[in-house]
């Protein structure tokens, strides 16, 4: 089936890299999959070279520098391509998160990793969206009684779900695939079914680059 994006890579809601992750632990052995035949091992660990491969020919220039990544690309021409009306072509704050965090777990990274990783990280830290939380509000003229919105914060931190690639600009979208620059902009159905801002980015940031950061940036 090659309909919508199923014949696109896809990155969408970590697909690709849950997969990956459970072929790293057969590769390594943990989470129970020591039980898993060992002719599976050489195998696996193949494929995940070769997503690696995959991961590093796909993550986003910008005039020649390393950010992250969009959400799907096209299989042939590894460019960033749209998936649901809603979801353009753009660099994730979201999906970029799954793919870092997978590349960290990599024994003994190459220096082509390295980069990579250091490059989304310092993407993610510039797009941070400081002051604000993503929220519910109530709303007892819309149809659910509640809104979604950014909200003034001086302790929260926000990362968009899409932005424009070359501004860094989030942007929104709905069912008739218009760009929006406004998340009130869009139809109250999307806008209050769809993580348009998140906080995905935090813990990789705050703890676990931290310590990887540690062990291979020498």
């Amino acid at each position: 089936d090659s309909s919508l994006y199923r014949s696109q890579i896809t990155y969408n809601d970590d697909a690709m890299v849950n997969v990956l992750n459970i072929l790293q632990d057969i590769v390594e052995k943990k989470n129970d999959f020591d039980v898993v035949d060992s002719s599976f091992i050489l195998k696996s660990a193949e494929a995940v070279q070769r997503a690696i491969g995959c991961i590093l020919r796909t993550q986003i220039r910008v005039d020649g520098v390393l950010t992250a990544w969009c959400a799907q690309y096209n299989k042939k021409t590894f460019q960033p391509e749209m998936a649901r009306k809603f979801e353009l072509v753009s660099i994730s704050g979201n999906e970029s998160v799954g793919i870092t965090r997978f590349l960290m777990r990599i024994r003994n990274p190459s220096e082509e990793i390295k980069q990579a990783v250091v490059a989304a990280v310092n993407w993610f830290e510039k797009v941070k969206i400081k002051g604000f939380r993503y929220t519910d509000v109530k709303a007892p003229e819309l149809p659910k009684g509640t809104d979604r919105v950014l909200i003034p914060d001086s302790t929260g931190a926000v990362w968009a779900r899409f932005y424009e690639i070359g501004t860094n600009r989030p942007f929104f979208s709905g069912r008739n695939s218009n760009k929006e620059y406004d998340v009130r902009e869009i139809e109250y159905e999307r806008r209050t079914g769809y993580a348009w801002y998140g906080t995905w980015p935090e813990k990789l940031l705050n703890r676990e680059y931290p310590a990887w950061a540690k062990k291979y940036l020498r």
